[in-house]
């Protein structure tokens, strides 16, 4: 009983360290494609896909429905896609259709076992961290301090120095 706890204590820290890594969208690893960057949230989502399918065995309720499988056509679509046209947009939408399906996939089986309230506390906990960056960026712009936590635009109304937060994310 105890290992199992502490399997799901190693899923509980991993997608606490997924959600909270989306905040730091704009920090990328590096670039695959003149487009397309390998992304902070992408490294924590690899370790947490990892982590839940070594917890499989761990999560009691795993439940496969009609829906999951309409679901799953998507990256069928993109496999067969991939299959015929090898260029990189395909591998791009091939792993973009997989990446999809698996956060599906993960948070159904995490809300299935029971995580809805932990699942909850985290994105609150990440919805506080870039309230901060956010507003910690427009405090820093009202001083003329530049800051990735902010673009600034030009406003026919405002008060201060205009900006808009953003904390790291990609708007």
């Amino acid at each position: 009983m105890i290992k199992k706890k502490n399997n799901l204590f190693l899923l509980k820290i991993f997608y606490f360290l997924y959600i909270l890594s989306l905040n730091f969208h704009q920090i990328s690893i590096f670039q695959l494609d003149n487009k397309i960057f390998f992304k902070l949230a992408d490294v924590f989502f690899i370790i947490l896909f990892i982590s839940f399918l070594y917890n499989l065995k761990n999560l009691s309720n795993i439940k496969i429905d009609k829906f999951d499988i309409l679901v799953s056509v998507f990256s069928l679509i993109s496999i067969i896609q991939f299959l015929f046209f090898k260029n990189s947009i395909s591998i791009v939408g091939l792993i973009a259709s997989i990446y999809l399906f698996s956060i599906y996939f993960i948070y159904k089986i995490l809300l299935l076992n029971n995580f809805l309230r932990i699942i909850k506390n985290y994105i609150i906990i990440s919805g506080l961290a870039a309230s901060v960056l956010g507003i910690l960026g427009w405090i820093m712009i009202q001083f003329n301090i530049n800051s990735p936590f902010i673009l600034v635009y030009d406003y026919p109304f405002k008060i201060g120095n205009a900006g808009r937060a953003t904390a790291l994310f990609e708007t």
